[in-house]
C-alpha cells in the first residue's frame, strides 16, 4: 500500500471532519476510517488503535460510543462531494435501501431538493414495483429504469381505452382497457430469449437471458389507487 495513503486519506475526509463541528471528533474520524480500510485485520476499536500509535483507545471507543449523532450535516457533505465527483445530467442515482427502520417525521430519499443532479434512475423491484414511485420520476422529468416483479400486470403495448355504455346500472365513470392484463412472466413467455454477458465476476463471466417486450404496466386509474386496487 502506498505509503501516502494516509494523507490522501486525511485530505478526502477532511470536510466531513468538518462538519462534525467537533475538535476532538474531527481528530478522531480520519483515525478510525483508516483503522478500518488499513493494514491489519483485526478491526475492533482495541488493536485499530495500537496500529495508529497516536490515538488512545479510550478516545477512539469515546467517538464511537458516545451517543447518537446529527447525520444531516455529515449526509449534506456527502451529496455535496458525490456531485462534485460525478453529478450532472447524464449522471445516475442508484435507489437502494439499507434496511434500516425509518425514524422520524422525514420522509427519506430528498435528493434533488439537496441540489444533486442526476438524469437517469435506477431501481430494483422493491421499488419499481410500485406505481406512484414510476410515475413520480416521469413528473420530474428523469428518465429511469427500474425492476419489476414478474407477477406485474402488464397490456400489450397497443392497448386502447374504450368507454363503454352500461345496458343496465349506473353510467361508468371511467375508461376501461380493451383486454385483460397478464403477467409480465406470461407476456414474455413467448418471446426469443438471448444470453447477454456483460463482465468477468469473481465466479466468472456475468451472464443471463434478455427478452425485451414493449408493454404498459396496470397500475391502474390514478383514482383508484388510492384504496390500494389496479
Amino acid at each position: 500500500m502506498d505509503g501516502n495513503w494516509q494523507a490522501d486519506l486525511e485530505r478526502w475526509v477532511a470536510p466531513f471532519a468538518a462538519a462534525l463541528r467537533h475538535k476532538t471528533k474531527a481528530r478522531m474520524c480520519p483515525a478510525y476510517v483508516a483503522g478500518l480500510i488499513g493494514p491489519g485485520d483485526r478491526k475492533s476499536i482495541q488493536p485499530m488503535a495500537a496500529r495508529d500509535g497516536t490515538v488512545s483507545y479510550d478516545r477512539l471507543h469515546h467517538f464511537i460510543g458516545s451517543g447518537v449523532w446529527d447525520a444531516a450535516p455529515l449526509e449534506a457533505v456527502l451529496l455535496a462531494e458525490a456531485d462534485k465527483m460525478v453529478g450532472g445530467g447524464d449522471a445516475w442515482l442508484i435507489v437502494d435501501d439499507t434496511a434500516l427502520p425509518k425514524k422520524g417525521r422525514h420522509s427519506v430519499g430528498r435528493v434533488i431538493a439537496s441540489g444533486a443532479r442526476f438524469g437517469y434512475v435506477l431501481a430494483d423491484s422493491g421499488y419499481g414495483s410500485s406505481g406512484p414511485f414510476r410515475q413520480a420520476l416521469s413528473e420530474r422529468g428523469l428518465k429511469w429504469a427500474v425492476g419489476l416483479s414478474r407477477r406485474q400486470n402488464v397490456y400489450p403495448a397497443d392497448v386502447t381505452l374504450i368507454f363503454p355504455v352500461a345496458k343496465t346500472g349506473r353510467r361508468r365513470k371511467y375508461h376501461i382497457p380493451d383486454r385483460p392484463p397478464v403477467s409480465a412472466e406470461a407476456m414474455l413467455a413467448d418471446e426469443k430469449w438471448q444470453k447477454v454477458s456483460w463482465r468477468r465476476g469473481t465466479k466468472g463471466r456475468l451472464s443471463c437471458l434478455f427478452a425485451a417486450c414493449r408493454v404498459r404496466v396496470a397500475d391502474g386509474h390514478k383514482h383508484r389507487m388510492l384504496d390500494g386496487r389496479v
